[in-house]
């Protein structure tokens, strides 16, 4: 069984994970390479800035990858951040 997704808007993400170079980017978004602080596991962590029709988009997208977690072919999302300049941090596995 998939372990759950948390999410947290109390806790800086940066406080959380070490980031490093970003892997790709579009024009609301950007996936960076990072590490578990603690546990070094390695992370994609897609931040988002956030408008209204974004953050209706990326609840959507947070619920379908949920819905998702025990699908093999499909990235698991570890959890989910809001960090104080109000952007999503979307944390997902590595393949």
């Amino acid at each position: 069984m998939a372990a759950p997704v948390t999410s947290s808007k109390a806790q800086d993400p940066t406080e959380i994970y070490t980031t490093y170079d970003v892997v790709g980017k579009s024009a609301n978004s950007r996936v960076i390479r990072a590490k578990q602080k603690g546990s070094n596991e390695v992370r994609a962590i897609k931040i988002t800035k956030c408008d209204r029709t974004s953050h209706q988009n990326i609840e959507k997208e947070i619920e379908m990858m949920k819905a998702c977690r025990t699908c093999p072919d499909i990235v698991h999302l570890y959890g989910t951040h809001e960090d104080s300049e109000g952007r999503s941090w979307m944390v997902m596995g590595v393949l």
